[in-house]
């Protein structure tokens, strides 16, 4: 048995008999975010989402999740926003309407301001490469189902990533869907976040900004074919413990969190029984867990 299934076993375990015995994360169960190792704001760090990121956290043991894009000549590529102010200073279109020619050329910033000229963003091939056995790249999926041939073609072109080491996560229902009947051997999940609205969202009532529960977890789930859920962490929702997780599970689902940075929110994740952590800080939670 993997490690990855081990951790999720001992901590369903411990659930059974009402154990609140906090799980030591594991470098394969951690999931480098846009392939930060351990982001700074102050002091220059590979820029995510971008080849030395992705190479930093191959290096450094850990999986990564990436965000991808497509340009408008239909090369499918590493970036999180719609546009490129935050990680390149520039104004232009959004990402469909741009040239990969245009888009390699940029020179990627870093949270704390510094231009890296020495690296890029990723060709969903170059992301491909760096799949390793025993741990996992998350692509997140930002677009609509357009994506998902272009995806498709590339994985068919090499032998690297499989679907022991890749696997899908997105917010969009139709994307998920479209994965799943393209690329069925491959994992999906889908991203929710804690709440029913986003922080930033305008609402018409309070209502909106509700808990999600396990229950509309599973109808959405299964409405769009999913493999399981890759999930917002709020430990401040004592509704979303333990026992929505085992929910999620027992029902035949995956149950994955995002984005977690502090070690000890990454080790009541794991005692919830999530199978992998997204988070900016992966050698900072391993390093704190062998304390």
């Amino acid at each position: 048995m993997m490690k990855i299934e081990m951790i999720f076993s001992v901590a369903i375990a411990a659930l059974a008999v009402g154990c609140t015995t906090l799980q030591s994360p594991a470098p394969d169960t951690l999931i480098a975010h846009r392939g930060h190792v351990s982001l700074s704001k102050t002091s220059p760090t590979p820029p995510e989402n971008s080849l030395l990121a992705f190479q930093d956290a191959v290096d450094s043991g850990f999986g990564f999740e990436c965000d991808i894009l497509y340009t408008k000549d239909n090369h499918v590529f590493t970036m999180h926003d719609g546009c490129f102010r935050r990680c390149f200073g520039i104004d232009s279109e959004r990402y469909d309407k741009m040239s990969w020619d245009y888009v390699s050329k940029l020179v990627p910033i870093d949270r704390s301001g510094v231009r890296h000229p020495e690296t890029r963003v990723a060709l969903f091939e170059e992301v491909c490469a760096l799949a390793r056995e025993g741990r996992w790249i998350f692509v997140e999926l930002k677009t609509d189902p357009k994506i998902v041939p272009l995806v498709r073609d590339i994985l068919r072109r090499q032998t690297n990533a499989n679907p022991r080491n890749l696997a899908f996560i997105t917010f969009h229902e139709d994307t998920l869907k479209a994965v799943k009947q393209a690329l069925p051997e491959y994992k999906a999940m889908l991203l929710l976040y804690s709440r029913k609205a986003w922080p930033h969202k305008k609402v018409q009532s309070e209502a909106e900004r509700a808990p999600f529960t396990a229950e509309e977890c599973l109808a959405k789930l299964r409405a769009c074919g999913a493999d399981g859920l890759d999930f917002h962490y709020d430990g401040t929702i004592a509704e979303q413990g333990p026992a929505f997780v085992k929910a999620i599970r027992e029902a035949g689902y995956e149950f994955h969190y995002w984005t977690i940075d502090r070690p000890s929110d990454a080790r009541q994740a794991f005692a919830n029984g999530a199978l992998s952590v997204t988070t900016n800080h992966p050698k900072d939670i391993l390093e704190a867990g062998k304390e």
